[in-house]
């Protein structure tokens, strides 16, 4: 490790410090523009992944009545894993955003007890089916 002897002139410092200043800036817009990945506090069940789902799906689609960028494929896949066959309209859509936004919010509460049951229940499904080194 190198160390300078010599002190800073006053262009020097001016320099490091505009130079420490854009350092920051980006470190700060990047703290703020980034996606922020929270997981790991909800435990999985396959009830609360559907409730996830239906949120998602409304929100694509009311993105898409919005004319973004949403693909009809995506659409169309969530579609199909929530069992949904009806058109809908933005109005509906709103609607509909906020009842499965809070039917998200209840089954949140629950996902210790509802992560419990479907383990439970996978247990006894492969000890029926004999494999009970799965079990």
């Amino acid at each position: 490790m190198t160390t300078h002897s010599t002190p800073l002139s006053l262009s020097d410092i001016r320099e490091y410090e505009k130079l420490d200043g854009l350092r920051l800036q980006g470190m700060f817009k990047a703290e703020r523009d980034c996606k922020k990945i929270k997981l790991g506090r909800l435990r999985w069940s396959p009830k609360l992944q559907e409730a996830r789902d239906k949120v998602k799906y409304y929100r694509l689609s009311i993105s898409r009545f919005k004319v973004r960028k949403v693909g009809a494929r995506v659409l169309v896949r969530i579609q199909q894993r929530c069992n949904f066959n009806i058109p809908i309209t933005l109005m509906e859509a709103h609607g509909l955003l906020s009842q499965a936004l809070s039917e998200y919010a209840t089954i949140k509460l629950q996902h210790s007890q509802l992560r419990a049951t479907y383990l439970g229940d996978l247990a006894i499904a492969c000890a029926n089916n004999g494999d009970s080194s799965k079990a």
